[in-house]
């Protein structure tokens, strides 16, 4: 069975190194037979009888034995993270592996089944194929390896790793099949190869320190080894280099992560600098993933704390090692690039440009930083292999939405995907055939003009390849919550219009809603505009009457010369088509300004373990958003975290607000993400976020769509004074950022 290989590189440095797992290369370019194919199919049995003399009661590191083939070659295997077993071949410890180690002669030609006899754990085998051109190996097949049946290979495999996962196994018995063929030559390139996500595991785990033995490293750690640099100048040469403890220095983070939930958090809080290094330098053995053009990592801006406050600069770089044997004393060959990165920086791919020409034998992160501790969020690293094999060609191109309804003046990010991901030429150009509606820069912004329909499309230079997406511009209608106090034969009648500038509506008359509202036409060269309602108007002792359509002019940023046609009309009487309706002035908070304003009104609460905390730094805390808001220029944007977050105003409002003085607590609130989230919301009558609140209830809102909260509280717990609220999104679908405008609390 051929499977997609996912590649796991181990950080290690040449101290105390324990448990790894490699991917390994059995042969170079000359076999152990002659070059000539040879039919006969050959057995070779690794079992007690020639099992590593090296091998002792305790798990060692590394340990290399020879073995003599059938036909009378020497063959070199190596173990790592191994012992001896009574009466079998070897046990081996967390992640410990067996497999060949490159050498002039040693190569078997044409593997065609390997059976390993075991217990306890599971294992997995990693069969390669060598390049005879050049050496360099690539991983052909992965297979899971069940005790007893043999595992069958149909890819002219010439080399093989055994890896046993997180616990013991036992081997009694490795019993390989080979034919003596000739070595494939022929290997796709062009290929994008996944070298770490941090998907697969589960917990931070235990690492590697002169406290821990190598055969019981857990986890994400069991991946990784760390030093840093305690005296000198240079990060990369020199004295200085000191190994870390194992609970010191990686942590495994399930919220953070750049595209599904998981990332590292890479540790630096000792001396300057901090470094991360694969384990294939100390064993010499290359990242069998053939040569790459790049190394690409995505690092966010470092935290300084694992709860994702916003932390120091960092100057990290990436490295390339080509030299075969790690050298703490520097980098005697390889590739590096150092990038600057700022504690508020979203994530960004970081690359590092390979000579093709050489082996990549892995790879550091450096950190050097100063002051404050700080952690590294790394994600998704790849290796990229395309050069000097020839260019890739551009294959398609897609786009993150082929359709788009807009209001004039809004704009909206397209992004442009093109395939494959290692097409050696991935620009495009963007363009729009009708731009009087809607343009498009070259960064894939649309902006909308006018009303009408405009096609944009995205074409790639090489192939030209495109995408389009088909935008509709609608008009932009008056948004936002306009509100007036009207009396009707000795009644105070309160009216509400609360409208987005995407023409729907919400209309109360008496606090009793309407079964439905919606802008029918806007002229904004006068203002004047219609608003159908729905239902009729239940008024009380006032009685029943029918509401026919709102007319009246948008001016000023109010609504004036206010009518309805309706039988309520002959109600308000002289009073019909006179209504002006401003926006709130108290208790009111529209959520216009630009992030360091909004950062002055809105606090972001967290959701840590069973309690709450403020982020007291305000960085990408609360944000302007500016295409997703009901009215003005803005509404107020909380980043996400996984647990939960809640919006609450920064300073209590002064004095508080009485049951006397309002009963109903409204607001806008947006859902961008691609499914419905519950939201839950709550008041508080006291000053400092104690047990003296009331829960207001849950609202599921539904995918990329706005819901108008209206809640009367007078009828929840005793009467008294609200200081503050909440909104919060915490439950089943937290972790995802929204929206909130105009928020009010009115009687």
């Amino acid at each position: 069975m051929t499977r997609k290989l996912k590649l796991s590189f181990a950080f290690v440095v040449p101290i105390a190194l324990t448990a790894i797992t490699l991917s390994v290369v059995m042969a170079t370019s000359k076999n152990i037979h002659s070059a000539k194919a040879d039919p006969t199919s050959y057995e070779l049995t690794l079992n007690s009888s020639n099992a590593a003399s090296g091998l002792t009661s305790s798990f060692q590191r590394r340990v290399e034995s020879t073995v003599t083939t059938p036909r009378g070659s020497a063959l070199t295997f190596v173990y790592t993270t191994a012992k001896a077993l009574d009466g079998g071949l070897v046990q081996l410890g967390n992640y410990g592996t067996v497999h060949c180690i490159t050498g002039d002669d040693q190569h078997i030609s044409g593997l065609t089944s390997v059976k390993v006899t075991y217990s306890g754990g599971s294992l997995t085998l990693k069969s390669s194929s060598v390049d005879t051109n050049d050496g360099s190996s690539y991983v052909t097949d992965v297979n899971a390896v069940t005790s007893g049946t043999a595992v069958n290979l149909a890819n002219g495999a010439n080399s093989f790793v055994l890896e046993a996962a997180e616990a013991y196994v036992s081997i009694e018995e490795i019993k390989l099949t080979y034919s003596c063929a000739a070595v494939a030559t022929s290997y796709n390139f062009n290929k994008v190869y996944d070298v770490e996500d941090f998907e697969s595991y589960t917990a931070t785990g235990i690492g590697y320190d002169g406290s821990h033995g190598m055969a019981v490293a857990t986890n994400l750690r069991s991946q990784f080894y760390s030093v840093y640099y305690g005296a000198g100048s240079n990060p990369l040469s020199g004295a200085g280099w000191q190994v870390m403890g194992s609970s010191d220095y990686l942590t495994y983070h399930a919220q953070a992560g750049r595209n599904v939930s998981k990332c590292g958090l890479f540790k630096s809080n000792s001396g300057n600098y901090f470094e991360y290094i694969q384990a294939k330098h100390y064993f010499g053995i290359p990242t069998a993933i053939g040569k790459g053009a790049k190394l690409s990592a995505w690092i966010h801006g470092a935290y300084a704390d694992t709860n994702g406050t916003a932390g120091a600069q960092a100057e990290v770089t990436l490295i390339a090692y080509y030299n075969k044997l790690l050298d703490k004393s520097g980098i005697n060959d390889g590739a590096t690039a150092t990038y600057t990165i700022n504690g508020t920086d979203d994530w960004m791919e970081y690359t590092v440009d390979l000579d093709p020409t050489k082996t990549v034998y892995g790879f550091g992160i450096h950190i050097k930083k100063a002051g404050a501790t700080l952690y590294l969020p790394v994600d998704d690293v790849k290796i990229y292999t395309t050069s000097p094999y020839g260019t890739v060609a551009v294959e398609s191109v897609s786009l993150s939405a082929n359709n788009a309804n807009m209001t004039v003046g809004e704009t909206k990010a397209l992004t442009a995907t093109v395939s494959p991901a290692n097409a050696t030429d991935k620009s495009v150009v963007w363009s729009s055939n009708n731009s009087s509606v809607a343009s498009v820069d070259q960064n894939g912004v649309v902006t909308a003009n006018a009303v009408g329909n405009a096609t944009i499309t995205v074409t790639t230079n090489d192939g030209a390849k495109t995408a389009t997406c088909a935008v509709v511009v609608s008009q932009t209608y008056p948004g936002g919550t306009f509100y007036t106090t009207v009396t009707i034969q000795s009644y105070e009648v309160k009216i509400e219009v609360i409208c987005t500038t995407r023409a729907e509506c919400k209309v109360y008359f008496y606090g009793m809603p309407t079964d439905g509202a919606r802008f029918t036409s806007y002229n904004p060269a006068n203002g004047a505009f219609v608003i159908e309602i729905d239902g009729e108007a239940s008024l009380g002792m006032l009685g029943t009457y029918t509401y026919g359509n709102m007319t009246g002019n948008y001016v000023n940023d109010e609504l004036v010369n206010v009518g309805l046609t309706g039988s309520i009309s002959g109600l308000l009487g002289s009073i019909n088509n006179t209504i002006t309706l401003p926006h709130p002035t108290s208790r009111f908070w529209n959520a216009n300004g630009t992030t360091a304003e909004l950062q002055n009104v809105f606090r972001r609460r967290w959701r840590n373990g069973s309690a709450w905390a403020f982020d007291d730094s305000n960085t990408n805390r609360i944000e302007a958003e500016t295409t997703y808001k009901t009215s003005g220029s803005s509404s107020v944007k909380i980043r996400p975290y996984a647990s939960g977050v809640g919006l609450v105003l920064k300073d209590n409002i002064s004095g508080g607000v009485s049951l006397d003085e309002a009963n109903t607590f409204c607001a806008w609130i947006y859902n961008p993400s691609t499914s419905a989230v519950n939201f839950r919301f709550f008041l508080y009558k006291n000053t400092d976020f104690s047990s003296n609140f009331e829960p207001m209830g849950t609202k599921t809102i539904e995918a990329q769509s706005w819901y108008y909260l209206r809640i009367g509280y007078g009828s929840h717990g005793s009467a008294g004074t609200v200081y503050n609220f909440m909104i919060t999104n915490l439950g089943a679908n937290s972790g995802v950022t929204f929206m909130v405008d105009d928020i009010w609390f009115h009687h």
